[in-house]
């Protein structure tokens, strides 16, 4: 089947590459950093449609200060479920739509 062609760089020719980090690949350490800082402050941390094993990022909840409740939201279980002070089974997207859908305006 053809492909369509891809997108390039006007300036340079090469294809463009989609803003995501692939298996294998280092996150961006000042993305890492931030994301240590916000979870190291956080009242409350979301985790949502992980499996729980993807390193440095999965290492990002030993951050959270003690007494500070972790939610999972996912269809399994993960190495966090029983840290967990809540764990919905559910996939994020179904459960965070009508979540959202439910905040007033001004909240969402």
């Amino acid at each position: 089947m053809p492909l369509p062609s891809l997108p390039c760089c006007s300036a340079c020719g090469a294809l463009l590459r989609p803003e995501v980090v692939w298996f294998g690949e280092a996150l961006p350490q000042a993305a890492l950093e931030r994301a240590a800082a916000a979870v190291a402050a956080a009242d409350l941390l979301l985790v949502l449609g992980t499996s729980a094993v993807v390193y440095p990022v999965a290492g990002l909840p030993d951050l959270l200060c003690p007494g500070a409740p972790l939610v999972e939201i996912n269809p399994d279980p993960t190495p966090l479920t029983p840290r967990a002070a809540l764990a919905v089974r559910a996939p994020a997207g179904a459960f965070l739509s009508p979540l959202l859908d439910a905040l007033p305006a001004s909240s969402a």
